[in-house]
């Protein structure tokens, strides 16, 4: 990731984003962030301390920074006697609500996130032990904006390091033991809709879950129970094994749209919320009836 750069007083300092991941936290999920700071003229920060505050705001393409979390540092930034090194290290703690996760990634749709780092801070040095008249303390407080560009594959990392790629719903689950080999076939072709659907590649994602259907039930399973017919005129009579097939027969008619290309489908936008309502529905019916 790119260095940025910021000024205390006259002294340079290179920033780097070091570490970028995700945890999983209860009700929240928290980002974990690591700086490397690398002053260009190191004995002006020798054995000084920076205490540092901030926010956390991210934007999407050409749109404006928008507010996400409070930064939260563990610690005071320590420069050490340049015999140690000519570097600090800042670990930084930010908490993301689920809500705003949603809203991110409906915003998202599949692009790169940029970090703006909203930052203040005051400067304090120790006093200089050859020098009397140095007796330490405060010489600067600054205020700082930085910019980071995460890349698409940057930030699905975090999202599967949060799970929210599988688990953005609660209503996903997964299929049950033991599993059969149509079972897991299907189960792939679902997280590979999951991922597609997390990239912004909608259409991929309900066709994949076309793939998903006919690798579990396979391509016969559309044209069963024809009692029923295309309208299902028998449905006051069917019985509950009847019923639910008839909702995967509505998955085939979706799906199939997604998957094969002519006059009309072709015209068919495909949107997030498409490919999360089938991934969810498919999710449930293969937990439901699962392939044997």
């Amino acid at each position: 990731m790119e260095p940025a750069f910021l000024r205390i007083n006259s002294s340079t300092i290179r920033w780097e984003l070091t570490h970028f991941s995700g945890v999983p936290g209860l009700g929240t999920y928290q980002l974990r962030l690591t700086l490397e700071w690398s002053p260009t003229k190191y004995d002006e920060l020798e054995r000084a301390r920076v205490l540092l505050a901030g926010d956390l705001e991210v934007s999407l393409t050409q749109d404006a920074p928008k507010p996400l979390a409070q930064l939260q540092p563990l610690y005071a930034v320590a420069f050490a006697d340049n015999t140690q090194g000519t570097s600090a290290r800042i670990d930084l703690r930010a908490n993301v609500y689920p809500g705003q996760l949603e809203m991110l990634e409906r915003e998202r749709s599949g692009g790169g996130v940029k970090l703006h780092f909203r930052l203040q801070g005051g400067l304090f040095r120790t006093a200089r032990p050859n020098d009397p008249d140095d007796s330490g303390g405060i010489s600067a407080v600054f205020w700082q904006d930085l910019v980071y560009r995460l890349r698409p594959s940057d930030w699905l990392e975090v999202l599967e390091h949060w799970k929210y790629a599988k688990g953005f719903l609660i209503q996903v689950p997964s299929l049950t033991a033991p599993e059969s080999s149509p079972a897991i076939k299907a189960r792939d072709e679902l997280e590979l809709a999951i991922a597609h659907m997390s990239e912004g590649r909608y259409r991929d994602a309900v066709a994949a879950c076309r793939d998903a259907l006919e690798l579990a039930y396979d391509s016969d399973d559309k044209d069963r129970h024809p009692e029923m017919g295309y309208k299902a005129p028998g449905i006051e009579s069917a019985d509950k094994t009847a019923r639910f097939w008839l909702a995967r027969r509505g998955l085939w008619a979706i799906t199939h749209a997604a998957k094969h290309r002519d006059e009309v489908t072709d015209t068919i936008q495909w949107e997030r919320r498409d490919a999360h309502a089938v991934i969810v529905m498919l999710s449930a019916l293969l937990e439901h009836d699962p392939p044997v």
